[in-house]
């Protein structure tokens, strides 16, 4: 059998966390950028900048326009991509391990050196918007959102990570800049890589990071759930369903018995659910469980 992989953590003089997991046998190499700032971090004015930043993040550089940015890493075989969620934005990067270098450069160039040309601030919003309504066109995603509004009412649990039509309108390109001093500094910074890569040089690219400095992350109230029955009438031709209870955190050790629960009641086709309202009963086309742990509560 062969022996585990242990993962190397480490924080740098920089402040900048690591985590490595070398994998030699392999020619590819991932390497990704988290950033702790999500709807956590939001305020009720800003709801969606988060997810709107990230966008801005490919749009240009002190070094690249935003054609460039996706060239230089296409042109090597290279996949760039990015989401946010409710405590994080990540920014990816999968390569042949050749190109490590080159990929690097381009994550790093986006995450330090944006710089959000107003042009690109006006029609990203376009973008964003158009984004928004194609979830809302969709039921089955909708919703869920709608779930998350009623349970968790002003509350980053129940704001849309991609935010309101009328919010995303109103931010300026000077709180875009903004939000990105006050979160995207090194302390609140995790780099992860994963694959065939060299150690030493990896660390060396790292520890020219500059020293930015010591920010203050505020994050909203932990939220409790609202019980009640909430309604959203919609031009469609079937009804879609939404039961949630309050669970916990991700680090109360009854997740492991929530992860089986979960499992029986409705993640497969023998599940129970599946079997009683779809099979036997004939009610519904697809019907399922999930389970969603928070830092600091679930449902």
């Amino acid at each position: 059998m062969p022996e585990r992989r242990k993962a190397e953590f480490l924080t740098l003089p920089n402040n900048v966390r690591v985590i490595m997991e070398h994998i030699p046998q392999m020619e590819t190499v991932s390497v990704g950028i988290h950033v702790g700032a999500g709807s956590v971090s939001e305020g009720n004015s800003i709801i969606g900048i988060s997810h709107f930043l990230e966008h801005m993040l490919f749009k240009g550089t002190k070094n690249r326009d935003f054609l460039a940015i996706n060239r230089d890493i296409e042109k090597y075989g290279g996949y760039l991509n990015a989401y946010t969620d409710k405590h994080n934005t990540l920014y990816y990067v999968k390569i042949i391990r050749e190109y490590l270098p080159q990929a690097l450069d381009v994550l790093l160039d986006m995450v330090c050196n944006a710089t959000f040309p107003l042009s690109e601030v006006e029609k990203e919003k376009r973008v964003i918007i158009e984004e928004i309504l194609m979830y809302e066109d969709n039921p089955e995603d909708n919703v869920l959102d709608s779930f998350m509004e009623y349970a968790y009412p002003d509350s980053y649990l129940g704001w849309p990570i991609l935010g309101y039509e009328e919010r995303i309108k109103k931010i300026k390109q000077s709180d875009l800049i903004a939000y990105r001093d006050a979160y995207y500094q090194n302390e609140n910074i995790i780099l992860s890589i994963c694959g065939n890569f060299d150690r030493d040089e990896l660390l060396a690219t790292l520890a020219g990071l500059p020293h930015r400095r010591v920010g203050n992350f505020p994050q909203n109230k932990v939220p409790k759930i609202r019980s009640g029955i909430g309604f959203k009438e919609r031009d469609v031709e079937q009804a879609h369903i939404v039961l949630g209870v309050e669970a916990f955190s991700l680090y109360d050790n009854r997740r492991y018995i929530l992860s089986v629960l979960n499992h029986v009641l409705g993640t497969h086709s023998s599940s129970r659910l599946y079997l009683k309202l779809r099979e036997e009963l004939g009610l519904c086309y697809s019907v399922s469980s999930s389970m969603n742990l928070d830092r600091e509560t679930g449902y």
